[in-house]
């Protein structure tokens, strides 16, 4: 063997030992378990949890190696349960959960900006992604949206010979001259323009009087310094209380069950109605069926919105780069525009995704409502900011009620009298 092959046997074995190495190196992608947590989903055959097993298992064939274990929870106690077993350093990969911001602040979940694929990031509606954001990072991945929608009776208008806005469109003056419009009496029955319940925790009413801007400071949590325009939103409501017939007489008083009851089918009492996203397929069944339209809420210079939820998966916070790629791959496919379809016309939750297209061709109340979910401004989901929004929001009660002045809600005034 001359110099010059023992040379080239040299690398050549160099190089089959290289290959032998890389051989024994670990895959490039992620080879074991990742836990998944969801609360119930739709029914299929009877079970709440086999779309989610169906999904996992589609993933598992297309990601040879990995093994999905999936756990239901009842939504009431996933929260609970993921704060528990997060703090313990266990608990699911992924969960379909709200985003708590003491999570991201404690390093319990994992930031997403570096491994959100970029074509994804352009395909998700703006503002969804906001969500899930804390100091500029992202923790959540948009999974679908519930916005308060502006539900018209139709039944209603035209018993009143009242013509609804145009694409669904009006300003805040065209509202109110719509509102007029439609009380009075069809027959011996009392028909009231709007209807909407105040509640802790339910905030489907707030587009009606927030569309002039935030009323809630970014910085602090509290009120926003500049408290005139909340007061003109506050006395707007309050005016609206004064004109007999104006608002169904449950408004501020009652629940969202009675005022179901008052909104439903072609006896309706209660003309227009905020309800979330879900109440439309519920308004195509039985008892309730109803012939309705959906409206955006009324423009204050040229800007309509509306708030809501986006659902949101969650990632545990890892130290595996591998296993949290592979963790927001089974995210992505529980998201993607398929199932996206699915979980709209099973709930009446959005797609978020623009790829996911319109699931309702059909349905012309649903169609409209997907016009909304660009205008969503996600509910705030700090602790404190949520506790200041319940407070403002019954002080808003004691004014519709007539206990306080709009003066003395903005300025920290005490009702004369318990509603």
């Amino acid at each position: 063997m001359t110099k010059s092959h023992r040379h080239l046997a040299a690398l050549l074995t160099a190089a089959a030992l290289v290959t032998s190495l890389a051989g024994c190196r670990r895959p490039e992608s992620f080879q074991g378990t990742l836990v998944l947590w969801e609360p119930p989903r739709w029914p299929v055959a009877g079970d709440t949890s086999r779309w989610t097993r169906n999904r996992a298992a589609a993933f598992e064939r297309a990601h040879p190696g990995i093994k999905v274990e999936f756990q239901s929870y009842p939504e009431a106690d996933l929260e609970g349960a993921l704060d528990k077993a997060w703090q313990a350093g266990q608990g699911p990969d992924v969960a379909l959960a709200p985003f708590r911001p003491d999570w991201a602040r404690d390093g319990r979940l994992q930031v997403l900006d570096a491994l959100l694929p970029a074509d994804v990031q352009k395909d998700l509606i703006p503002g969804t992604l906001d969500a899930a954001r804390l100091n500029g990072k992202l923790y959540g991945l948009p999974a679908g949206a519930e916005p308060s929608l502006l539900v018209l009776n139709l039944d209603a208008f035209a018993a009143r010979g009242v013509t609804p806005p145009t694409a669904g469109r009006w300003t805040q003056d065209e509202f109110e001259k719509t509102l007029k419009a439609l009380s009075g009496k069809v027959g011996d029955r009392d028909v009231y323009s709007l209807g909407y319940y105040v509640l802790p925790g339910f905030y489907e009413f707030w587009p009606l009087w927030t569309a002039a801007g935030p009323l809630l400071d970014p910085a602090t949590g509290g009120l926003q310094p500049d408290r005139e325009p909340i007061r003109q939103a506050i006395a707007r409501l309050g005016s609206w209380t004064r004109e007999p017939g104006l608002l169904w007489p449950g408004t501020a008083r009652r629940g969202p069950e009675d005022l179901w009851q008052a909104f439903v089918g072609p006896e309706a009492s209660v003309a227009m109605a905020p309800w979330g996203s879900w109440a439309l397929p519920l308004l195509r069944q039985g008892k309730f069926q109803s012939h309705v339209a959906v409206a955006h809420f009324p423009s204050v210079g040229g800007r309509s919105a509306t708030t809501g939820v986006v659902r949101t998966y969650l990632l545990r916070a890892q130290t595996d780069n591998l296993k949290a790629k592979a963790a927001l791959d089974l995210a992505l496919f529980l998201t993607d525009p398929t199932a996206q379809k699915e979980q709209a016309r099973n709930t009446g939750i959005l797609p978020v995704r623009r790829s996911a297209g319109n699931p309702f061709p059909e349905d012309a109340a649903l169609s409209q409502a997907l016009e909304l979910v660009p205008e969503l401004v996600p509910l705030p989901a700090d602790k404190a900011r949520r506790e200041a929004m319940d407070q403002l929001q019954q002080r808003v009660q004691y004014v519709v009620l007539g206990a306080l002045t709009p003066e003395q809600a903005v300025g920290g005034g005490q009702p004369h009298a318990t509603p």
